[in-house]
């Protein structure tokens, strides 16, 4: 998910993709990586405004490529017997870094 998400920053700074090579790391180096991306990507989106073209088409490619994977955690947790608690996306408090 990470190399996704680092490719889609890339996307959005040079507007060509480029494929992400990135050594595998445990759990947590995992974990605080993606999430590392995921701030940095958010920076670059808060500082740009996006033509309605290249945000379907990210929403088309790698956003939803992400959210597939994000379901496919969910279920595997759910099978394991470790279900993934349920959350009120419509009710959630949304933080920007503009307000």
């Amino acid at each position: 998910m990470y190399q996704v998400l680092a490719a889609t920053r890339i996307f959005l700074q040079k507007g060509k993709f480029e494929k992400i090579e990135a050594p595998s790391l445990d759990f947590a180096g995992e974990r605080d990586r993606f999430r590392a991306e995921l701030v940095e990507t958010d920076k670059v989106l808060s500082e740009q405004v996006l033509s309605i073209g290249t945000a379907k088409r990210l929403i088309q490619g790698p956003i939803s490529d992400l959210i597939t994977h994000i379901g496919q955690i969910s279920m595997m947790q759910r099978l394991t017997d470790n279900p993934i608690p349920g959350e009120n996306f419509s009710r959630a408090s949304i933080k920007t870094t503009l307000s």
